[in-house]
């Protein structure tokens, strides 16, 4: 679960603390895409490859990510055009490891809106809201209030949340993992992802209204339950999965509100990329986890895929067909 460890011995978790990054210069669907960058563990992990959007929405991360000189849109640009792009959640987006955090060239969140700018929305903003350690309820009751708004122009809105929500339950038995996400996570999600979605939706925070992107969570250890990492046993995964389902429904029906899909990227390449017993193993597959100690965080090439679904969403809102 990428952050589905947050809390377990994450160091990670007491980086960042609070503040929004900004950077002045530069109806439900769903994305996913393949990023294939090499290298393996002791590979280069600074991750600043770029990606453009290929068809569908899919991207790759052997692509260029900023965009360059390229344009996806063919010169022209569908949908409002937003003036800021907003993020929020906990360490993914925080980029905990990667050298500037927020501001790393390596970032996701940084990648992802270097390659709104460049493509679609040159003006847009870069306010990065994230902090490590932050669980569902922190969003909504330190995040989000904590955002500028009433501002005019449109916005894009982008949350990655909830993986330090379900940490605890990694090291429980099944049945309290089970127990505790079903009588206790689950109603509190359904809570607090109502008032989240409202908060995007309230005219008097944007009145120019906002385009919403909710990622998914992956799994750090590739739907593998083999050791060193047996924790991960199938009914947590199976729970997590469940978790990815209901963001998923949630997109679902929903106007301006995209999915970027995280998780399908991800498998083959966590803690198990080289256990050849794995259903998600495949040969030379590139590792991308920090490794160590750490087994929650991308390193580069992990943040270089995060940024590529993330642009797979980007375009498939403001490409025109």
């Amino acid at each position: 679960m990428a952050a589905v460890l947050g809390s377990a011995g994450c160091p990670a978790d007491s980086e960042e603390s609070s503040g929004a990054g900004t950077d002045d210069g530069s109806s439900g669907s769903t994305t996913d895409a393949d990023g294939s960058s090499g290298g393996g563990p002791s590979g280069d992990e600074s991750g600043a490859v770029d990606s453009t959007t290929s068809g569908g929405g899919e991207t790759s991360a052997d692509e260029t990510t900023s965009g360059g000189s390229g344009d996806p849109s063919g010169g022209e640009v569908c949908g409002e055009v937003p003036t800021r792009m907003l993020f929020f959640g906990d360490s993914l987006f925080a980029c905990f490891g990667q050298d500037g955090g927020k501001d790393a060239p390596s970032c996701s969140a940084r990648l992802a809106h270097e390659f709104l700018a460049e493509n679609y929305a040159p003006d847009a903003t870069y306010e990065n809201l994230a902090v490590s350690g932050a669980v569902t309820v922190d969003v909504v009751d330190q995040q989000m209030p904590g955002a500028t708004v009433g501002m005019p122009g449109h916005t894009l809105v982008v949350i990655w949340v909830g993986g330090n929500d379900i940490s605890p339950l990694l090291l429980s038995s099944d049945a309290n993992a089970e127990s505790t996400y079903r009588d206790e996570l689950e109603p509190e999600f359904e809570e607090l992802w109502t008032e989240m979605l409202a908060w995007v939706d309230d005219p008097a925070n944007f009145p120019d209204g906002a385009t919403l992107i909710i990622n998914t969570q992956f799994n750090p250890f590739d739907d593998c339950s083999q050791d060193p990492f047996a924790f991960m046993s199938p009914i947590k995964t199976e729970l997590l999965a469940e978790y990815n389902e209901t963001l998923r429904a949630r997109v679902e029906g929903r106007e301006n509100t995209y999915l970027a899909d995280q998780f399908p990227v991800f498998l083959g390449h966590g803690h198990h990329y080289a256990t050849e017993s794995c259903p998600n193993y495949a040969p030379d597959s590139p590792y991308w986890m920090l490794g160590g100690t750490d087994l929650i965080h991308p390193n580069g090439l992990g943040h270089v895929s995060m940024a590529s679904t993330l642009n797979g969403a980007i375009g498939e809102i403001f490409a025109c067909e």
